[in-house]
């Protein structure tokens, strides 16, 4: 093909080369107004492309702490610094409430709430208070000492609800607490009515002159009369002999009663009411018998006088004294108290009494001694 395109004249070889030359010049020329027409277009589409991605990963699931606001990590930093404990919000403390990670605020919210009549009784209560939020309802939820899940109710006739039986003395006794120990309205008409004329209980079989009152009724109500079963006299004053008419209850007597009875004079009733502060109330009757040189005779001459009301006892709550506070009570040494405070320190609150035996930090013995004394709430 070379040799062809020799074989023309200079001037046709000048004349090809010029026409070639204009035809690559014009092709060329073509391909980049192509290209740079199309490039606009092509940036548009890779800008689509890539917020068409933005978009597709926005939609994809975040870590959780992608959610955390800086009060939740607040909360979390607070808490890893706290060491919780087990506790009933119906009877914690504020300062307690403090060092539960609450703030001033929420302690003092859950404060108004008790004190306007309200009450938790189970765990999901305490995160409607205004100001828990859920992310410390979380940490604070395992140590709370509430039941999960409301008991089912259990539904009785009227008359059995009124039942409760407590101890009581029927010469004292108003007609509402009458009725609440399951007599009616006119039954306690009727006794009230029996007081105001003047007579009176001597004993627990006197209790039966009431109309209403038959054998069986009898029966029921008979422990939790406060009034002897026979009559035993006393000396008054002038050295007759008067018959006792009421019982004497220990947990709120006081030395003028006790010194009547035969055989205690006032040094022994002085006793008797120091050794009840020092327990914290009677438990029984029998404990007299731990006053020092008190002795049996007396205690068997004069034990048909007395009743316990066990309601009255004062109770030591074994999660909150220390081992000093509870050593002052006359059935604890110290050795007991530390083993007692040492175990909460590292195993945290007691949720119950029966954890000092279970947990065999006391012997069954001292435990069966301690128990109407202690208290967890």
């Amino acid at each position: 093909m070379w040799k062809n395109f020799l074989r023309f004249p200079p001037q046709h070889r000048r004349a090809i080369v010029i026409i070639l030359s204009v035809f690559f010049v014009f092709a060329l020329s073509s391909e980049l107004v192509i290209r740079l027409k199309s490039a606009p277009q092509l940036a548009n589409s890779e800008m689509l492309k890539l917020k068409l991605d933005s978009f597709a990963r926005s939609l994809q699931p975040r870590d959780g702490s992608y959610y955390e606001n800086r009060l939740n990590r607040f909360i979390n930093q607070r808490y890893d610094t706290l060491t919780l404990f087990s506790f009933n919000p119906n009877k914690t403390t504020q300062a307690q409430f403090i060092k539960l990670g609450l703030t001033k605020k929420q302690a003092g919210n859950i404060a108004t709430y008790l004190e306007r009549g309200g009450r938790f009784e189970i765990k999901d209560d305490f995160r409607k208070i205004y100001g828990i939020r859920a992310r410390q309802y979380r940490y604070l939820e395992p140590f709370l000492a509430l039941p999960k899940k409301r008991p089912e109710k259990e539904y009785y006739s009227a008359k059995k609800a009124k039942g409760a039986l407590a101890m009581f003395n029927p010469n004292t006794v108003t007609a509402n607490e009458f009725v609440t120990l399951g007599f009616t309205k006119r039954q306690a008409g009727t006794l009230i009515k029996y007081q105001k004329s003047g007579a009176s209980f001597s004993v627990k079989d006197d209790f039966k002159k009431l109309y209403f009152i038959n054998e069986k009724k009898y029966k029921r109500y008979a422990p939790y009369l406060q009034l002897p079963d026979t009559v035993i006299p006393f000396k008054n004053n002038t050295g007759e002999l008067k018959p006792l008419t009421l019982v004497i209850e220990l947990n709120t007597t006081d030395t003028t009663k006790l010194v009547k009875l035969k055989g205690i004079g006032s040094y022994y009733a002085q006793k008797i009411i120091d050794y009840r502060e020092q327990l914290g109330g009677f438990v029984h009757i029998e404990q007299i018998m731990e006053i020092k040189r008190f002795r049996e005779s007396t205690f068997e001459q004069n034990k048909t006088y007395f009743v316990v009301d066990t309601l009255l006892v004062r109770k030591l709550n074994i999660n909150f004294l220390n081992a000093k506070e509870l050593a002052k009570h006359p059935y604890i040494d110290y050795g007991t108290a530390r083993l007692i405070v040492d175990y909460r320190t590292q195993n945290g609150m007691y949720t119950s009494v029966s954890g000092l035996r279970t947990k065999a930090v006391l012997v069954r013995t001292m435990y069966n001694r301690l128990k109407p004394y202690l208290t967890t709430d």
